[in-house]
């Protein structure tokens, strides 16, 4: 008994090591073993392991079809039929027309999810083995999504004659602001662009949602201008009478319906020598990330800002 159980663990080895040699082929062609199905025939018959002991198990068999260099393992009993089958027997001995074999079902063809050429704009694509689509798409730093669709470039919307006028000024779309740029004057009506962005490949299909957080006791002061907690700004709301900084009184305050009440990471821009040249730019500088709050000094002019503090919006997962 002992000297049996000795040649039952060699045998099991062999088998185990067998089946990984098989597992590690097949995923490197991807080849997808889904589900066992049941089929009536013979046994398979190449590369068989021969069973030597006579105790009682239950045997199996294993075919790997259509893939090289992955083996099927057939077991053998020397005693009945020589023939071990999935049969109704716990000793494997079966007659031809009880005999039930089990094997994995293989696909027509090697799965590359690559061939349909699925990354745009410039991305690289990886076949994978694992689950659908069976390709990673490997984007340039701006784009985002599965095949690389999703701008998340920044671009400058015109400002020059909509900002000279009172009313409300935004990104366009579900975009947020990210910066601004300034013409040869320093007042509110110099403010000719704004640099907007749209917010991470997850947001994507995502509305928005907004609030006027009142600056009319903060902005032009010596002190911060902020939206709320987890809201990104869009734009202002601008008064008439005055291209004084002054008369920005409200911040357009934005996020998607149901984000986080936090941000996954926030800095400060300090723009208070590069903002002052005439037809500067002052934007976040970090990708994905908008302003959240400015910061201005006392005074009346567009070198009164002193600041930006840049948030990225937080995943929702």
């Amino acid at each position: 008994m002992a000297m049996t159980r000795f040649w039952c663990v060699i045998l099991w080895i062999s088998v185990i090591s067998e089946l990984l040699l098989c597992r590690n082929v097949c995923a490197s062609l991807c080849h997808r073993e889904e589900r066992f199905r049941k089929l009536e025939g013979p046994f398979p018959s190449d590369t068989p392991i021969k069973v030597t002991t006579k105790s009682t198990l239950t045997f199996c068999s294993i075919e790997c079809l259509e893939v090289p260099g992955c083996k099927s393992i057939a077991f053998l009993t020397t005693t009945g039929t020589d023939n071990c089958h999935l049969g109704p027997n716990e000793d494997g001995l079966a007659t031809p027309t009880e005999a039930e074999v089990y094997k994995l079902r293989n696909f027509p063809k090697t799965i590359r999810g690559c061939a349909s050429s699925p990354c745009k704009n410039g991305g690289t694509c990886e076949d994978l083995c694992e689950q659908a689509p069976y390709y990673l798409c490997r984007c340039p730093a701006d784009k985002q999504g599965y095949d690389c669709k999703w701008d998340i470039s920044l671009s400058n919307v015109d400002w020059k004659l909509a900002f000279d006028d009172a009313g409300t000024h935004t990104c366009t779309g579900n975009t947020f602001l990210a910066g601004f740029k300034r013409s040869d004057g320093d007042q509110l009506n110099n403010i000719e662009e704004a640099v907007c962005g749209a917010l991470q490949f997850e947001y994507s299909e995502s509305s928005i949602t907004c609030t006027n957080a009142d600056w009319w006791n903060t902005f032009a002061k010596h002190s911060w201008s902020l939206c709320p907690n987890g809201y990104l700004l869009r734009g202002f709301m601008r008064q008439s009478g005055s291209q004084d900084l002054g008369y920005i009184e409200e911040g357009v305050c934005c996020k998607p319906p149901g984000s986080p009440v936090n941000w996954a990471n926030c800095y400060h821009e300090d723009i208070s020598v590069s903002f002052d040249e005439p037809w500067a730019t002052a934007s976040c500088q970090q990708p994905l990330h908008f302003i959240q709050a400015i910061k201005t000094s006392e005074g009346e002019r567009l070198i009164n800002i002193e600041e930006l503090y840049c948030c990225k919006m937080a995943s929702m997962n």
